[in-house]
């Protein structure tokens, strides 16, 4: 089973799909985030599904909402954002997602490159098996395999976050399935900015 980090890397990947493949002026700006290997994070799952409804699917989203560029596939409706926008490591961060499954995933691979502020070299870089396991995990309501078509809304709230380090990253995820043609089915990169309050 992958390490938490990893597992944050790639769910906050996904989310990266959130903004659309027509905001060319996002799609081209540079993003930042942190993973820890040693990462420890309390997941809180919430109680009722009907408060899922967060800052994407309101007004509220602003400039405390820190979102996701989808670099694919193409037309792919992945909505993933998280509040606030500035991590604090003392603090929690509520993650959301409304995705439309882009193509049908039951296993693949998953490759994920975490980037300091300026760097065209990762500092931290990992290839690895995946399935839709791991997404079952984070809600128990998906099902697997996920289906092309398939609607998935859920959030998540991630505390004990003090084993991330402060700074600016940029973190792309690509996302393949053994199983589909074409075979990516998620492409995202977003910044991720770190800073005590």
């Amino acid at each position: 089973m992958m390490n938490l980090s990893v597992q944050l890397a790639f769910v906050v990947v996904f989310i990266s799909q959130s903004v659309s493949h027509e905001d060319g002026a996002r799609r081209n700006s540079q993003s930042y985030a942190t993973v820890s290997k040693k990462f420890n994070a309390k997941l809180k799952y919430p109680k009722n599904k009907l408060s899922l409804v967060g800052p994407q699917l309101s007004d509220e989203a602003d400039n405390n909402t820190g979102t996701v560029i989808v670099c694919g596939p193409e037309g792919a409706h992945l909505n993933i954002t998280w509040r606030p926008k500035v991590i604090d490591p003392y603090k929690c961060v509520r993650i959301y997602f409304d995705i439309i499954s882009p193509t049908y995933f039951d296993k693949g691979h998953g490759i994920l490159d975490v980037y300091l502020k300026g760097s065209s070299y990762p500092m931290y870089s990992v290839d690895r098996e995946t399935s839709c396991s791991f997404f079952k995990q984070l809600d128990p309501l998906i099902m697997c395999p996920l289906k092309k078509g398939a609607p998935i809304s859920f959030a998540i709230q991630y505390s004990k976050l003090e084993d991330l380090p402060v700074g600016s990253y940029t973190i792309v995820l690509k996302i393949f399935s053994f199983e589909a043609n074409p075979p990516l089915v998620a492409c995202v990169n977003f910044t991720l900015h770190i800073a005590t309050s």
